[in-house]
């Protein structure tokens, strides 16, 4: 079975960006190094309508990751 367009997406623009990332059940995870560990930042990749918005949310946790 593929992977679902948006998930797919989430995972290109994460590896765009450098960062390290986890997606369990459709919800993004991303590492902060700050705290140690991943850090959940989406609850449903899912509800996102379209790959520019999951791109703006992936951006705002970039400049917020340290």
């Amino acid at each position: 079975m593929s992977e679902h367009p948006k998930i797919a997406a989430t995972r290109k623009i994460c590896k765009e960006f450098g960062l390290r990332y986890q997606i369990k059940n459709d919800a993004l995870y991303i590492y902060k190094p700050i705290v140690g560990k991943y850090v959940q930042v989406c609850y449903n990749l899912l509800n996102f309508s379209t790959e520019d918005e999951i791109k703006r949310m992936v951006m705002s946790e970039k400049c917020c990751r340290m």
